[in-house]
């Protein structure tokens, strides 16, 4: 494994044990979005499948000092010890994060489309506040935890819970319920399923089914992921929604796990992510 994949998967795939350092504080602000295959507030990824927030700029750590040197581990259990900063006061598009703790990854160990950002806003900054997006006027407003929206009553609401931090929920599509699927909106992916979760699809909507293609996806740990790629129609997603056009990328085995990316968070125009309540609104 080149040694770049390592920092990345401690970066995005880490949770970290016995950490000292405080947790960060957001202030209520507003940034401008970038949406593409990620999002992206001011020049942050913003990526609910990173445990912890990065920088990618030395430049930036001069504001701040490492605060703790941990034992983190990646999902497939290898360790690495990894110094976590805490920066006095990171301004992220117009929102404030004071005290916020970060890991510092060169921007030598990238891939090449990480060019782009100038860090990661992962877990523990998204958990310090609430925070509503507007993809049609390209903002998002960063509110106080307490602080709700009024929700549409025809409004996808994603319930999660934490598995090692990460948001994790349930999905319906056509009646089926699927279980413990990640929440990654580092992922450019719409939907993650696993052969099983395919073939149940295929054997409820076999006339929604319009067609499967072999692709190639690529990660932060490999260059290229063969995938088998597959595509529906007026496909019946929670309690109302309906995508009029659905991909779901295959999984290679069955214990693999299940992912929502952006792909499927950005088929509506708002979402609200209500951190106090672990719940993600998603409406047009």
């Amino acid at each position: 494994m080149k040694r770049g994949v390592s920092w990345l998967l401690t970066v995005l795939s880490v949770f970290l044990v016995g950490c000292t350092a405080e947790k960060a504080v957001v202030s209520w602000g507003n940034a401008p979005i970038r949406v593409g295959e990620h999002l992206a507030v001011g020049d942050f990824m913003f990526d609910t499948g990173a445990t912890y927030s990065a920088v990618f700029d030395d430049s930036i750590l001069l504001a701040g000092s490492p605060v703790s040197s941990e034992t983190v581990y990646d999902i497939n259990r290898s360790r690495k010890k990894q110094d976590i900063y805490k920066i006095r006061l990171l301004e992220i598009g117009d929102v404030s994060v004071e005290n916020g703790s970060f890991i510092y990854v060169p921007r030598t160990e990238l891939p090449s489309y990480m060019d782009q950002f100038k860090g990661i806003i992962g877990m523990n900054i998204i958990n310090r506040a609430n925070w509503f997006f507007d993809t049609r006027a390209n903002r998002v407003e960063v509110c106080p935890k307490d602080y709700l929206i009024s929700i549409p009553d025809d409004a996808l609401c994603l319930s999660y819970r934490s598995s090692n931090v990460h948001p994790e929920t349930s999905l319906v599509i056509e009646d089926i319920l699927f279980r413990k699927v990640r929440i990654d909106f580092g992922s450019y992916h719409t939907l993650d399923l696993n052969p099983s979760d395919i073939v149940r699809i295929n054997e409820l909507a076999a006339e929604k089914h319009i067609g499967s293609e072999a692709t190639s996806s690529f990660s932060l740990f490999q260059d290229k992921i063969p995938k088998t790629l597959h595509e529906y129609q007026d496909v019946n997603v929670g309690d109302s929604f309906v995508f009029t056009s659905l991909k779901i990328h295959e999984n290679e085995t069955d214990t693999d796990i299940r992912r929502i990316g952006f792909g499927f968070i950005n088929y509506f125009h708002y979402f609200f992510i209500d951190t106090q309540n672990r719940k993600i609104y998603l409406f047009n």
